[in-house]
């Protein structure tokens, strides 16, 4: 019977253990995944409103600061999530073929988790920044807004650029070229598209419109789905190497 998720990769996959590079990447990509769930879920939980200006930013560090449990938890499963994904990522390469495109799209995705460590990093320090903020009191309100403005305009483009290389041309490189070589089941690669396509409607029409959001939820999914499926796929294909 057709394997449903992968179908052989290039006659050179012999040369070096296979079945032990292809699972610890597969299972690296499943926990990764979930860690990115442990993230998503932290998103939609709530938690106190993003500041508007200088008054409002010390208030907001010092309730950070006083019920961290959400930004740590976003924060760690970040931090984990990018540097437990790459393993994955060089395993999805050589399934897909390790061609030009997918060279492209494995180079966006280890950019990606690159420029995402440190939007993550800077989410955990928050309590801390919190802290050191109630410990000012009101004199201390301009230099806590600097300091969390400075912060969080870096954040902003290292979460941006990050998601787009991550959720968007990563996968859509990597897609384009598996429904070409039929190195994964086609429905996968058109989850992968979806996922690219998505990303990119986003990103060019980054708002609050509930249009986009929904779009952005789209994205969400289906990069769940298809960084789930390309891990499963990983997994399998260990199995199929050691026969």
């Amino acid at each position: 019977m057709t394997d449903q998720l992968t179908r052989p990769v290039a006659a050179d996959s012999a040369r070096f253990d296979e079945p032990r590079f292809f699972r610890w990447s597969g299972w690296s990509g499943v926990i990764a995944t979930t860690l990115f769930l442990v993230t998503v879920a932290a998103t939609f939980a709530g938690g106190p409103a993003r500041p508007d200006g200088p008054g409002e930013v010390l208030a907001y560090l010092s309730e950070v600061g006083a019920s961290p449990a959400q930004s740590l938890v976003y924060g760690i499963a970040g931090i984990a999530f990018c540097v437990i994904y790459v393993p994955m990522l060089f395993g999805a390469h050589r399934l897909l073929g390790g061609n030009v495109p997918v060279w492209f799209g494995t180079a966006g995705l280890v950019a990606g988790m690159a420029l995402l460590l440190p939007a993550y990093i800077v989410v955990t320090l928050e309590p801390g920044i919190g802290d050191v903020a109630s410990r000012l009191g009101a004199g201390g309100a301009d230099a806590a807004y600097v300091m969390y403005g400075t912060l969080s305009q870096a954040n902003l483009v290292f979460f941006t650029v990050g998601s787009l290389l991550t959720l968007c041309f990563g996968p859509l490189l990597w897609s384009v070229e598996s429904l070409r070589n039929g190195s994964i089941a086609r429905w996968l690669s058109w989850t992968g598209i979806l996922t690219g396509v998505s990303g990119l409607v986003w990103f060019v029409w980054f708002s609050e419109n509930g249009l986009v959001m929904a779009v952005l939820i789209v994205n969400v999914v289906a990069s769940i789905v298809y960084f789930f499926g390309l891990s499963a796929a990983l997994v399998r294909r260990s199995g199929k190497a050691s026969a």
